[in-house]
């Protein structure tokens, strides 16, 4: 697979994740130096999920790819694999563009990047879409180190903090939304009126991921 980048992460796939804020400097399989950031002392995982799960991964030139193993690391914003022979996470050496990660119920959620620079993302930085239409109702988690000192203690215990953020998406530029009806019909004003029935009549709450889908998908019928 030559597409992919033998590099070595060091990373402790544990509840308590041991990487220092740091550098650490490592050698790929061709022997270029590379550099990764490391973390130390944080409580927690900077990835959605410390267990490996199975994916579809599209690649810019590489096209797609089907039950590979991954970890979406929500810090650095990137999708890592397990290399079958090492047993170890790599980075992909092409650009991810989009993956789908499939549950062992068979449920699934699709990542996408490639939307227009908005609210301090870039196109580079990766959306969870709940809906994919016209207008599209995206999803962006990320999760920061931070530090926080318990009352009458000298020491200060950092933390990986996880932030969720809604966007509504038309002409692939992501407006980003509080989960509220003021707010959300307000982004959707075309059609706040009969929005605003729907919610009545169907019990909507938008408080609710399940509910404000329902909401964008009739959006989109409109």
């Amino acid at each position: 697979m030559r597409f992919l980048r033998l590099t070595l992460i060091t990373l402790v796939f544990t509840g308590l994740y041991n990487l220092a804020h740091g550098q650490e400097f490592i050698k790929d399989n061709q022997g270029r130096v590379m550099m990764i950031q490391k973390y130390t002392d944080v409580q927690g995982t900077p990835f959605l999920s410390d267990n490996w799960t199975k994916a579809i991964v599209r690649l810019k030139a590489n096209g797609n790819f089907s039950n590979m193993q991954v970890k979406y690391d929500l810090v650095e914003d990137q999708l890592l694999f397990r290399d079958a022979k090492s047993d170890q996470p790599m980075e992909f050496i092409d650009q991810v563009l989009e993956f789908k990660l499939v549950a062992d119920d068979g449920s699934s959620t699709v990542y996408k990047k490639g939307f227009k620079a908005s609210d301090g993302n870039t196109s580079n930085n990766f959306y969870q879409v709940l809906y994919d239409g016209g207008t599209q109702l995206l999803k962006r988690k990320v999760k920061k180190v931070i530090e926080d000192r318990p009352y009458n203690s000298a020491v200060t215990v950092k933390t990986f903090n996880e932030v969720e953020t809604y966007y509504i998406a038309k002409a692939n530029e992501p407006l980003k939304i509080k989960k509220d009806k003021k707010q959300i019909l307000t982004a959707l004003a075309d059609h706040a009126a009969e929005l605003e029935k729907y919610i009545q009549e169907n019990k909507l709450n938008v408080k609710d991921d399940e509910d404000l889908i329902k909401l964008i998908a009739y959006y989109n019928t409109l």
